[in-house]
């Protein structure tokens, strides 16, 4: 067993290239996880071990690295993803953005960002053409070949202002496009409800508006009963524990429309509601672990038994369902590529860029952020849990393993075994456990 760490690391090191971290100090040992190019990360103490000129190093959570192609450095390791301080147009926007190309242009201080990207496409009259770099556009040369498909979601990683060529966004690689033919995605900053700072009344559950024209806010627990008003997509609200009527379908919305005042929904016209289930075998009081409810499209975090926060999601379209079961953080992953499978008909074929805060619990499956719609609530996706980029940040951030500042991604072991994940459809698949042993082959 290592030694329990000091109060501050031995030193502290940027790595010059992407490396691996090791459960032990042999690379042929399982990865615990990566660390970046030009990252800053914490060494504990230094160990014995082949194969490494510079030594190998025990970091954080009991990983031990080579430390080769790192330097000393005086700067302090930060979470990964960092959100870039770039304001994306906003869903109620989207209308007027995609007739006339222009949004409410904000300027955001540094922690103020949703996403660590800047993320677009080629979409109808946003056709623009990428070039190896603004030099290369500057100089006339001819754009790229081939141009890249529709259905690619680029990420951008800065923005720069050209003299001659006006904004630019560019790559990853450096090459660029012209930001007005580049359509940039509506970034939703919807969150659900951390119960500890906000809890949820006494027999009150939390409850959200996810039809897109809204839900009806009735008079009485009937079908027939007069609509008092439309509630508009994502109202948060707050309902009766018990349901109004024998069947479950009619909801008292208590002080709906101010003190004493109450209205009722119906639970099948536009609104999603917590629901609840008995805790999985082998979650512990202090655990923290997370439940999915997909007829609901809710996720609730807990503390053993206690929620701590509640959320929409949208889990698999028809045909491309979310499996059911209880299963485990396999990895965290500061964000991934994720593309369809290369027999996919050409009408669902997907190519999605730096997809942030990706937590995977079964291969190709993974609770992550969504940034290129903002129908959480609503099914969507093509058999992952997508999340909003506020609410997948902060599951990211509590769920274990837990990732060390400046790591990218962390893999679980046994030693420190992945959090629970449990998806439901009611009770179906409550109880179908499907937990591997930790760092057994996916």
């Amino acid at each position: 067993m290592a030694p329990a760490p000091a109060a501050a690391p031995l030193e502290r090191r940027e790595a010059r290239k992407t490396f691996f971290v090791y459960s032990r100090p042999n690379a042929s040992s399982t990865r615990r996880g990566m660390v970046q190019r030009g990252e800053a990360f914490d060494v504990w103490e230094r160990v014995p071990g082949a194969g490494c000129a510079a030594g190998w190093a025990r970091l954080a959570v009991d990983g031990y690295a080579c430390l080769d192609g790192s330097q000393p450095t005086t700067r302090e390791p930060a979470a990964f993803p960092r959100p870039i301080a770039f304001d994306h147009p906003r869903p109620a926007e989207y209308e007027s953005y995609a007739r006339t190309g222009k949004w409410q242009r904000d300027v955001l201080g540094p922690d103020e960002g949703l996403v660590p990207f800047i993320y677009g496409k080629r979409w109808r009259r946003w056709q623009g053409q990428f070039y190896a770099s603004a030099k290369a556009l500057e100089r006339g040369d001819p754009p790229l070949d081939p141009q890249p498909e529709t259905f690619h979601k680029f990420r951008f990683e800065e923005l720069r202002t050209s003299k001659r060529q006006g904004e630019l966004l560019v790559r990853p690689d450096g090459a660029v496009v012209r930001r007005e033919e580049i359509f940039l995605y509506p970034v939703s900053d919807f969150a659900g409800r951390d119960l500890l700072t906000d809890p949820v009344p006494v027999g009150r559950i939390p409850a959200w508006v996810h039809g897109y024209k809204g839900a009806p806010l009735l008079a009485a627990p009937a079908a027939d009963a007069e609509v008092l008003q439309t509630l508009p997509y994502h109202t948060r609200l707050e309902l009766d524990a018990a349901p109004a009527d024998v069947d479950g379908r009619f909801w008292r919305v208590p002080d709906a429309l101010g003190p004493g005042q109450d209205g009722y929904i119906d639970d099948t016209r536009g609104v999603r509601r917590w629901s609840v289930h008995p805790v999985p075998s082998g979650v512990g009081p202090d655990d923290v672990w997370v439940d999915v409810d997909v007829n609901q499209q809710m996720l609730t975090l807990f503390e053993g038994w206690r929620p701590v926060y509640v959320t929409m999601v949208s889990t698999g379209e028809p045909g491309h369902g979310t499996p059911l079961g209880v299963f485990r953080v396999l990895d965290k992953m500061a964000w991934v590529d994720m593309a369809s499978r290369d027999d996919a008909p050409e009408e669902e074929k997907y190519l999605v860029e730096a997809v942030p805060w990706t937590i995977h619990f079964e291969f190709r499956y993974a609770l992550h952020a969504a940034y290129w719609h903002w129908g959480y609530g609503n099914r969507a996706s093509h058999g992952c849990v997508n999340l909003s980029p506020r609410d997948a940040r902060a599951v990211y951030e509590r769920l274990s393993p837990i990732i060390p500042d400046g790591w990218f991604s962390i893999f679980e072991t046994a030693g420190d075994p992945g959090s629970v994940i449990r998806i439901r459809a009611g009770a179906e698949g409550a109880d179908r456990d499907r937990r591997k042993p930790p760092g057994a082959k996916r």
